[in-house]
């Protein structure tokens, strides 16, 4: 099927002789001022229904595509006018503005990349702290344990002092 739109093609891009090769002889001036229905009706009169079949076949493909070329064309207008009168609203409320305007309204565009970077790091920094501290309170918690113990051992240590004192200077005497 293929191959005959393909031989049909070239036929009628002047390219007769394939088609000479399968028995079918062409006038090349009549198929030059007469076009497809020349050859529907040469394929016709050799091949009888099949070369109608194949044109029809052929007719019905290229309306297919072009109903598909349609469709695809209304959904873009739908999807892509909405946005093209918003952008050139936009753009007149722009240029409508003073000069200083123009230049604030610049600003802010030029700023808004540096926000949402600010506003990134910021969030990322905020998570590592949190990450940090959930990290660290187990460890918090074992060097608060052995403060504590130190503590408390210093601190016995201290209570008992003078008792070992007398202890050591009567051991000396």
């Amino acid at each position: 099927m293929e191959s005959a739109f393909d031989l049909m093609g070239r036929a009628l891009n002047g390219h007769t002789e394939m088609l000479g090769r399968y028995g079918i002889e062409l006038d090349d001036t009549r198929l030059k001022t007469e076009g497809v229905s020349y050859l529907v009706e040469k394929l016709g009169e050799d091949y009888g229904g099949t070369a109608t079949a194949l044109a029809d076949l052929r007719l019905q493909n290229a309306n297919g595509w072009g109903d598909i070329q349609e469709t695809v064309g209304d959904m873009l207008t739908t999807l892509i006018n909405p946005l093209l009168n918003g952008l050139k609203l936009l753009m007149d409320a722009y240029n409508s503005l003073s000069p200083v305007m123009k230049g604030f309204v610049a600003g802010i565009v030029v700023a808004i990349p540096l926000i949402g970077t600010i506003t990134t790091t910021i969030t990322a920094l905020t998570a590592a702290y949190h990450a940090l501290q959930v990290a660290m309170n187990p460890v918090a918690g074992i060097i608060g344990i052995a403060v504590g113990a130190l503590s408390a051992l210093a601190l016995d240590w201290l209570r008992h002092q003078p008792k070992l004192m007398r202890l050591v200077l009567l051991r000396e005497a």
